[in-house]
């Protein structure tokens, strides 16, 4: 998916550029770009949808501590992002309740990655803490849909806006691992196709940054937004090697593996020793009786 999201990048990084109006921002119906675009969007959906037929990914080449940079890497750029994100919102002096949930729940959720990280080779659960990134994801798809309400031209914004989506359905199927309810196929699927949807949308307007600056079809593009779609990524990349994580934990966390020998361990104890009483009982009150039929 990979190759595919960087197919699409590049193609979406031209189509940024001839396909929209440098001044209007709009675009002309059927161009030969978006079109190339959208075959290449059709093929990674079918390639994701074989790939989830085939249940799991082979994973048992991975290693658990190779996780662990990329998610502190990860809860440092969703910091990050939303840092600038309160700073903006203190400097032009405009508070909004969505963006300040938005925004602290990315920093729960940059602090929960590095938890993630800091215990990946123990054997603590994380199913409550990998449910806080979808809650965060959810908030940031309202302020897009808030922001984008108005917006003619859809082609602007529904490749960010389809990444989102399908990150937040990859992210909640993963933490429903955490809970004994896996869905491999729908995690593969869900996931390949977010990975594509955001290698779009994060190197084409980049590239469309760094080459065409200041033109009317960047407009909506934002730092914070391309850093927390590279959060978003790095976050599915390491999905694979945390399933394998969960995989090997044992389907009880360890707190109710002791509370369960230790109801256990009374039972034994009681039920053993009443066994071998009764006959040692019977055996000495028929001995003094046999003795003294003897004497007799």
């Amino acid at each position: 998916m990979l190759l595919f999201g960087l197919s699409g990048g590049l193609i979406r990084t031209f189509e940024l550029r001839f396909a929209y109006d440098s001044f209007t921002g709009l675009a002309p119906a059927n161009h030969i770009l978006t079109v190339a675009l959208y075959l290449v969007t059709a093929a990674a959906v079918v390639v994701c949808l074989a790939l989830s037929m085939r249940g799991t990914v082979d994973d048992s080449s991975r290693n658990l501590n190779g996780a662990r940079l990329p998610l502190i890497v990860a809860a440092f750029i969703l910091g990050c992002a939303c840092a600038v994100d309160f700073a903006n919102m203190l400097r032009y002096d405009e508070f909004s309740v969505i963006e300040i949930i938005m925004a602290a729940l990315g920093i729960l959720t940059a602090f929960i990655m590095v938890l993630m990280a800091a215990t990946i080779t123990s054997k603590a659960t994380h199913g409550l803490y990998a449910t806080v990134a979808v809650f965060w994801l959810c908030a940031w798809l309202l302020i897009l849909f808030a922001d984008n309400a108005g917006n003619p031209v859809f082609g602007q914004f529904w490749y960010e806006f389809m990444a989102v989506i399908f990150s937040a359905f990859a992210f909640y199927i993963f933490a429903g691992i955490h809970f004994n309810k896996p869905r491999p196929r729908m995690l593969t699927f869900t996931a390949g196709v977010a990975v594509f949807f955001l290698m779009t949308a994060l190197v084409g307007p980049v590239l469309a940054q760094l080459l065409y600056k200041n033109e009317a079809f960047l407009d909506g593009v934002t730092s914070t937004g391309q850093l927390r779609l590279l959060f978003a990524l790095i976050y599915i990349m390491c999905m694979p090697t945390l399933a394998r994580r969960v995989r090997h934990m044992p389907e009880t966390p360890p707190h109710a593996q002791a509370q369960a020998q230790a109801q256990d361990v009374p039972d034994t104890a009681e039920e053993e020793p009443a066994a071998p009483e009764e006959p040692v009982a019977q055996e000495t009150s028929q001995e003094p009786q046999e003795e003294g039929e003897t004497d007799l």
